[in-house]
C-alpha cells in the first residue's frame, strides 16, 4: 500500500483514514501516552508512537528539535488528545493523530525541512507513490 507525501500544512481532518508520509521536526513528546508533537513553521500534529519504540535501541526522534520521517494512518480521535507541554507557538488538532508504523530520524545534512515542504506543496504529483497498476499483454 502506498503512502500519500504531505507536507505539514497540508495535513487536515480531510486526510482521515489516509496512510501519510510527513517530515517535520520534534518540539515535544509525551512518555506516559506515547504522543509525540512534530511541528513544521506554525503547523503541528499529534502523532502515536507506541509502535515505532524499541526499548533495546534508543530513539533519536524522540530529541526535540530532530528531524523526524513519519509513516503511518491518519486518524480523527473521538476525544481530545493530551498536547505535549512546549514552548512554540503552533496550531495543532488535539483530535487529528497519525498513528506512526514507522519513524526515522533525519540529520540535518540529509534533508532541508523548509525545501522539502516547499516542493510538496507546490507539486501534488509527487504526493502519492503508488506502484504502476499492471499491464496486460
Amino acid at each position: 500500500m502506498s503512502a500519500t507525501i504531505l507536507a505539514l500544512n497540508q495535513v487536515t481532518r480531510q486526510h482521515s483514514g489516509d496512510k501519510i508520509r510527513i517530515v517535520a521536526r520534534t518540539l515535544a513528546y509525551d512518555s506516559a501516552n506515547h504522543i509525540l508533537l512534530v511541528a513544521h513553521d506554525a503547523h503541528a500534529l499529534l502523532v502515536d508512537v507506541s509502535l515505532c519504540l524499541n526499548p533495546k535501541r534508543q530513539a533519536l526522534f524522540l530529541r526535540p528539535k530532530s528531524i523526524v520521517m513519519l509513516i503511518g494512518r491518519l486518524e480523527l480521535s473521538e476525544v481530545a488528545l493530551p498536547v505535549p507541554a512546549h514552548s512554540a507557538t503552533v496550531t495543532v488538532d488535539d483530535q487529528l493523530v497519525l498513528r506512526a508504523v514507522l519513524a526515522r530520524h533525519l540529520e540535518d545534512t540529509e534533508i532541508d525541512l523548509a525545501t522539502w515542504s516547499d516542493a510538496i506543496s507546490r507539486d501534488s504529483s509527487v504526493a502519492s507513490f503508488a506502484p504502476a497498476p499492471a499491464t496486460e499483454t
